[in-house]
């Protein structure tokens, strides 16, 4: 089940690649609450940070920015169409790379990075226990792990939009916060938005 819904993610994402005036728009609408996500990791200059369901890279260039020249930013993304993007706005950002893979079999080695970012991205991901249990394994004991999430209201209206964001964006409706307090003993809340249902978190990893 959890395969059928990655492999109908990728082909969305993939479709939602071609609409660049769209994720421009998504850009500017998010960027300062990523802004303040990418501040709430913490990172000195040259960490390295793990942008984990990258998309088209909107955050590439803050996280490259806190990393410095001499860190290092690994953006990953399953699908092929947001990979390609993402690779185009991190040619202009050195500290960054990205690689196209799956957010729950990550390409990575243990303790690899130093924190991980994820905006907007697990909430559409059907297997965020797999997903958490790789951010548990390439962040190094001490790190951490940011993330910028949201859910729909509760009630009729929730509902709709939960369908309506499911077939536009494989949105999967998670509790992302409530995911993370169950898996980490640390996290602490920098800020809501959206009336609430919008959040960054910062988890801390052991």
């Amino acid at each position: 089940m959890a395969e059928d819904a990655a492999r109908r993610g990728q082909a969305v994402y993939d479709r939602w690649a071609d609409y660049g005036v769209l994720y421009r728009a998504v850009d500017r609408a998010t960027r300062s609450v990523r802004e303040r996500g990418a501040a709430a990791l913490g990172v000195d200059a040259g960490d390295a940070v793990l942008d984990l369901g990258c998309g088209p890279g909107g955050s590439l260039p803050l996280l490259a920015d806190a990393v410095g020249a001499d860190g290092t930013v690994i953006a990953v993304d399953y699908s092929a169409g947001m990979a390609r993007r993402a690779a185009d706005r991190a040619a202009a950002h050195p500290p960054a790379a990205v690689v196209r893979g799956d957010a729950g079999r990550l390409p990575l080695r243990e303790d690899a990075v130093d924190a991980a970012f994820a905006s907007l991205a697990l909430s559409a991901m059907p297997a965020i226990g797999d997903v958490l249990d790789e951010v548990e394994r390439v962040v190094r004991p001490g790190g951490r792990l940011v993330v910028v999430d949201g859910r729909v209201p509760d009630g009729a209206l929730g509902s709709a939009l939960e369908g309506a964001y499911r077939r536009l964006v494989n949105f999967r409706n998670p509790d992302v916060l409530a995911v993370l307090r169950r898996r980490f003993d640390a996290v602490t809340v920098v800020e809501s938005f959206d009336a609430g249902l919008g959040v960054v978190a910062r988890a801390g990893v052991e």
